[in-house]
């Protein structure tokens, strides 16, 4: 935790991201009858703090403006890339997800 608060976040922001993580842990376990994977949870947290809603947007329409008619992996790859860092992974069903999860 302190380390993602000395990324700057606030208390409230860091509790969010920690929560987000461990619900999708949750869901994953959950749906796949299965207990938690604890390495893939850990890599998850390792990941954070991931950048804010106003970064990623910021990302996502300098991509789109640099590069019009991008099909819409591309642009989620070019942000991703954009953004510093491949935070995360193909859930297989169209949807994105923090490493290691839904893998």
């Amino acid at each position: 935790m302190l380390r993602i608060r000395d990324a700057g976040l606030s208390r409230d922001e860091v509790l969010s991201q920690l929560s987000m993580v461990f619900s999708e842990s949750v869901i994953d376990a959950l749906s796949q009858s299965a207990p938690a994977d604890h390495a893939r949870l850990v890599e998850a947290f390792d990941a954070l703090p991931l950048p804010s809603v106003e970064d990623i947007a910021t990302a996502l329409v300098a991509v789109a403006r640099s590069t019009p008619g991008i099909a819409a992996d591309e642009h989620v790859e070019r942000t991703m890339t954009a953004l510093g860092s491949v935070m995360f992974g193909d859930t297989g069903h169209g949807q994105r997800a923090l490493p290691g999860l839904h893998q």
